[in-house]
């Protein structure tokens, strides 16, 4: 809530009439996000160059699925 209150980023209005509060990314997409990331990174420091490039489009694409999905569906 502190966050929320300190950006004060509005609601997307067409989808949350009546809705009275601040927008903010949902926690599934920063844990999501957080925890492919961490396991990028872990997995990259044991691969070679073009492995790396690999895991860290995965890394990203399946973070993108998530936050695409709390959006959308």
């Amino acid at each position: 809530q502190f966050f929320k209150i300190i950006l004060a980023r509005p609601r997307p209005a067409a989808l949350y009439e009546g809705v009275h509060q601040y927008a903010f990314p949902s926690g599934h997409a920063v844990i999501t996000t957080t925890v492919y990331g961490f396991l990028a990174i872990l997995l990259m420091s044991q691969c070679k160059s073009k492995s790396r490039i690999i895991i860290l489009i995965l890394a990203l694409i399946f973070s993108l699925c998530v936050c695409f999905s709390r959006v959308y569906l």
